[in-house]
């Protein structure tokens, strides 16, 4: 199985060796943005993301690429099944998470 990571309709990196059919228990934790070294701990400062997020969302299920085209040009529904944007900025952060309101002009990628 293989799982693709999209940035605004592009994918941007392929991880496979997958189990096909493998199911991911609830009831777990979700890390964005730093890198654990054990389950539950290890984290180093310089591992973590220093920089914005937004529409983070996760299906349980492959979506057609066309789907992601037009979410990045914002058309269509961009709530994930799995992990919606909307839940995410309403859970609990830790470290130094700061939820901040949606500007007009967003920053520009480099």
């Amino acid at each position: 199985m293989i799982i693709n990571f999209y940035i605004d309709g592009v994918i941007k990196r392929t991880k496979s060796g997958f189990k096909s059919g493998a199911v991911i228990r609830g009831g777990g934790v979700v890390m964005i943005g730093q890198d654990q070294d054990k389950i539950g701990g290890s984290f180093q400062a310089t591992q973590s993301l220093a920089g914005l997020l937004s529409h983070v969302n996760m299906w349980n299920f492959v979506l057609r690429t066309f789907a992601l085209v037009d979410m990045a040009a914002g058309f269509g529904t961009e709530a994930g099944n799995a992990i919606a944007w909307r839940d995410l900025v309403r859970s609990q952060g830790y470290g130094q998470v700061k939820v901040v309101p949606i500007s007009r002009d967003p920053p520009i990628r480099k």
